[in-house]
C-alpha cells in the first residue's frame, strides 16, 4: 500500500471536519457509540455506496495504520461527514503509527473530540471469549486457559485494565459506560450535544437496531447507504450471544486471577466494592442505578497489584 509523505498528508487534512473519534477495548461497545452518533447528529451520519463496506461510513484507524487501507481511501471516507466518525482500539499512544503517518495522530489530537466507552472487564473477557468461538473455531479455548493468555505483553484481564487505565489519563477524554448509555441514552446525547456543539436529532427510538446475525449485517450492506447499525455480529444465521459472566467466571480460581490482575480499576469504575465477589460467589455484584455518562476525570493507575 502507497505511504503518504508527511507533507501530502498535511495538505489533504486541510478542510476535512473536525473528527469524533471513538476509542474502546475491544467488546465494549464501540459500534453502539458509533451507531448512536451517526443516528443522532447529522453532522456525523456519512453515507456509502449500496454494497460498500460498512466501515466506510466511519474510518478504523487500525487497518490504515499496517498498511491495509489507502490513505486516499481514508480520506473520502473522512470527507463523508462534516464531523466523521473515526474507530480504534489502540492504546493513545498510537505506537502502531510511525514516521510520516504520525501526521494523522497529530491532526486527531489537535482538531479531535475523544470519546472512550468501557465496560465491565468481566462481560468484556465473556463476550471476547464467545466471539473468539464464532470467528476463529479452531483457536478456541476452554476459559480458564483463554483468560491466561498473553497480549502485549499482559495477560487479557490486565490488558482490559490498562486499556481503560490509559486512556483515563488523557485530558479532555470523555468516557461512558456501556450498560449506562443502554439505559440512558439521553443522558448521553445531551452531554455528547453539549461537548461536540451537534444539534441532537432525538431519534425514536434513541439506540440503533440490533443485527440479527452476521447475515442480518451483510444485507443491510447492501441495500442502505446509510446503515441502521454497523455491528460485528457473531453468528453466520441466528443470534449469538454471549452468556453473562456470571455464567462464565465459575472456577473460584477465575474470579482470583481476574481480581489479582484487573481487580484495582473493577473496583475503581464502580463495577464491585471490593473482592468480595470472589469469594462469595455472584450474589455481591454492585448493579449500576445511576447515570455515569459525565465521568470524564481521569482514573487511577490500573498497574498496582492491590486488590483493594
Amino acid at each position: 500500500m502507497p505511504q503518504w509523505s508527511a507533507a501530502r498528508l498535511r495538505e489533504a487534512l486541510v478542510g476535512v471536519g473536525a473528527p469524533v473519534i471513538v476509542a474502546s477495548h475491544p467488546r465494549s461497545g464501540t459500534h453502539l457509540t458509533i451507531d448512536l452518533l451517526r443516528r443522532q447528529f447529522a453532522d456525523c451520519d456519512a453515507a456509502k455506496w449500496w454494497g460498500e463496506r460498512n466501515d466506510r461510513v466511519y474510518l478504523p484507524l487500525e487497518p490504515l495504520a499496517r498498511g491495509a487501507l489507502n490513505p486516499a481511501v481514508a480520506l473520502r471516507v473522512l470527507r463523508r461527514a462534516k464531523r466523521p466518525v473515526i474507530k480504534t482500539h489502540f492504546l493513545p499512544d498510537f505506537a502502531k503509527f510511525t514516521g510520516d503517518a504520525r501526521v494523522w495522530i497529530d491532526w486527531l489530537f489537535e482538531k479531535g473530540t475523544f470519546i472512550y466507552v468501557y465496560r465491565d472487564g468481566r462481560d468484556v473477557m465473556s463476550s471476547l471469549h464467545h466471539a473468539s468461538h464464532n470467528w476463529a473455531p479452531d483457536e478456541e479455548l476452554t476459559f480458564g486457559p483463554y483468560l491466561r493468555q498473553q497480549r502485549e505483553g499482559f495477560s487479557l484481564p490486565r490488558l482490559w485494565a490498562e486499556h481503560v487505565e490509559r486512556w483515563g489519563r488523557i485530558p479532555g477524554v470523555r468516557m461512558y459506560e456501556y450498560k449506562q448509555i443502554l439505559k440512558f441514552p439521553k443522558v448521553t446525547l445531551d452531554e455528547l450535544a453539549q461537548a461536540l456543539g451537534c444539534v441532537c436529532r432525538e431519534r425514536q427510538p434513541m439506540l440503533p437496531p440490533r443485527m440479527i446475525s452476521a447475515w442480518h449485517s451483510r444485507w443491510v450492506r447492501l441495500i442502505h447507504r446509510r446503515p441502521p447499525s454497523t455491528a460485528l455480529v457473531p453468528g453466520k444465521f441466528f443470534a449469538s450471544k454471549a452468556p453473562s459472566w456470571r455464567d462464565m467466571f465459575i472456577r473460584e480460581e477465575d474470579r482470583r486471577f481476574f481480581h489479582d490482575q484487573a481487580g484495582r480499576m473493577l473496583v475503581q469504575l464502580g463495577f464491585e466494592t471490593s473482592d468480595a465477589w470472589v469469594r462469595g460467589g455472584m450474589d455481591v455484584h454492585v448493579t449500576q442505578t445511576k447515570p455515569r455518562a459525565k465521568q470524564v476525570a481521569p482514573v487511577r493507575s490500573a498497574t498496582s497489584r492491590g486488590t483493594s
